[in-house]
């Protein structure tokens, strides 16, 4: 005579089941982050940018002038200063001289850029941040790329220079 316990296990079908369920909603939530991540990405960089132009325009209210680049197309990431006072003051590879006040600690873009599907946005080429001086010092540009509409911001290489930021 068989007894019975009154216990009784779940059988593979429904085990498979909720674990088909758990994989739906990880997935979905997955893909949900990934949007996040590039949204908060794109959103750094615009703040990244007003940051530099507001550092910029105080190097020019002091000087008179926007700080000439070391080089055409100065890539800016976290080993430039924006150097203000002194001798010699601008763009510094490494620290300011002692006699000088740090103005900027050039942040260094997001990785990795934003490209979205089928599309070539932004890729390592222009997803630095590009700074160079322009008409004599009187002006500047720094380029960047948005991987995708950023408030009032298309997606694409964005331009800041002294008046504005400008997307395509």
């Amino acid at each position: 005579m068989k007894k019975s316990f009154g216990v009784r296990g779940f059988s593979l079908v429904e085990l498979l089941v909720v674990i088909g369920i758990i994989g739906i909603l990880a997935a979905t939530i997955a893909v949900s982050l990934q949007g996040a991540k590039k949204s908060g990405r794109d959103a750094r960089r615009v703040a990244d940018i007003r940051g530099i132009v507001n550092a910029l325009l105080i190097y020019y209210n002091e000087h008179g002038e926007y700080p000439p680049a070391p080089v055409v197309n100065l890539v800016l990431d976290n080993s430039q200063q924006l150097c203000m006072g002194g001798a010699d003051p601008g763009w510094r590879n490494g620290n300011c001289d002692a006699d000088q006040d740090r103005l900027l600690q050039a942040p260094g873009a997001p990785n990795p850029p934003d490209n979205p599907l089928g599309s070539n946005t932004c890729d390592a080429t222009n997803n630095p941040y590009i700074y160079n001086q322009t008409n004599g010092g009187s002006g500047f540009e720094v380029s960047f790329c948005l991987g995708g509409k950023t408030g009032e911001f298309q997606e694409g290489t964005c331009i800041a220079d002294d008046e504005s930021i400008h997307c395509p």
